[in-house]
């Protein structure tokens, strides 16, 4: 299989547990084996696009973004840009606002969405004038 080049199934059939495994048929092992595979590649996908997109916060994340009331932030509107539908409409992103309020962090934190849904858009950063 690693010939193949397909170390991630492999691995995956190799780490089974017998004692979960024993009696199943070898459609189902394969099946288990493919899912855990798929999972591992697909995360790797997402972990090499984030860290191609050099974002300035790697660790962001839209599931802890603080809703502080002096933020303004809409907790709704967030949820919705969060699902990147304005990547797939072909919409772009601007945010603007006060220094320090989180601008960049959102927009890192959506970036890395946009990697999950395998949608790897450019972040711009522009500058106020």
């Amino acid at each position: 299989m690693r010939d193949m080049g397909a170390d991630g199934l492999l691995e995956a059939l190799l780490a089974q547990d017998d004692s979960v495994c024993m009696g199943m048929p070898l459609e189902q092992k394969m099946q288990m084996a493919v899912g855990k595979a798929h999972a591992g590649y697909v995360a790797d996908k997402i972990y090499n696009l984030v860290k191609r997109a050099n974002l300035r916060y790697p660790q962001a994340d839209v599931r802890r973004i603080d809703y502080a009331k002096e933020r303004g932030l809409d907790r709704v509107l967030s949820g919705e840009l969060a699902t990147c539908g304005f990547a797939t409409r072909g919409q772009d992103v601007v945010l603007f606002g006060p220094a320090g309020t989180g601008k960049t962090y959102l927009a890192c934190a959506l970036a890395k969405e946009a990697c999950a849904w395998k949608d790897a858009h450019e972040l711009h950063q522009v500058p106020r004038p």
